[in-house]
């Protein structure tokens, strides 16, 4: 049975094996929490899956703690900034063949579109929900700051430039506060 829980990031760290994925984990929870979008935890008591939300009806990724489909652990990322698949080779090889070799399209149920474009001549049909997208795992430390940049990228071509600067100035006051407390 799956159910929702309310965790602080460091509750949520516990939860993850490797201490490298778990900073991982606590710095896009941070990320998140600076610029004011929601995430919810839900766990079927083996694993926890974090929803992160950039947009209020659409997850951007979800983090899995145990593992969805690959092993321990692994984040499961919605693309939708066309210049991040326009940048693979600037990619590290883990993170480019995770893109490449993802399930093509299915054209599901709940499939709004597909991603198309071009890499290297090949032409690449890849879907753009959640239910069968990118799922990044087995990450070194490059693939940590790429996934990093990656999701920064999304919450910039996401949320218009202004009120990003707006939500990082209540971000600076809420942690002072927070601070002096």
């Amino acid at each position: 049975m799956i159910h929702e829980i309310i965790l602080n990031p460091d509750e949520i760290c516990a939860w993850i094996s490797d201490p490298s994925d778990a900073e991982l984990t606590k710095s896009i929870l941070e990320m998140f929490r600076k610029y004011d979008l929601t995430y919810k935890i839900r766990t079927d008591d083996v694993r926890l899956r974090i929803y992160c939300y950039i947009k209020k009806s659409k997850e951007t990724l979800i983090i899995n703690t145990k593992g969805y489909r690959w092993g321990d652990f692994d984040i499961q990322m919605r693309i939708t900034n066309p210049a991040a698949l326009e940048m693979l080779d600037e990619y590290p090889q883990n993170i480019r063949d995770h893109i490449l070799n993802a399930d093509n399209c299915r054209k599901c149920w709940n499939c709004g579109k597909e991603y198309v474009f071009t890499y290297r001549g090949a032409e690449y049909r890849k879907c753009c929900m959640l239910c069968n997208n990118f799922t990044f795992h087995q990450f070194n430390d490059e693939d940590r700051e790429t996934i990093l940049r990656m999701i920064y990228d999304e919450i910039c071509f996401a949320i218009p430039r202004q009120k990003r600067h707006l939500l990082e100035k209540k971000s600076d006051r809420v942690i002072k506060i927070k601070g002096a407390i």
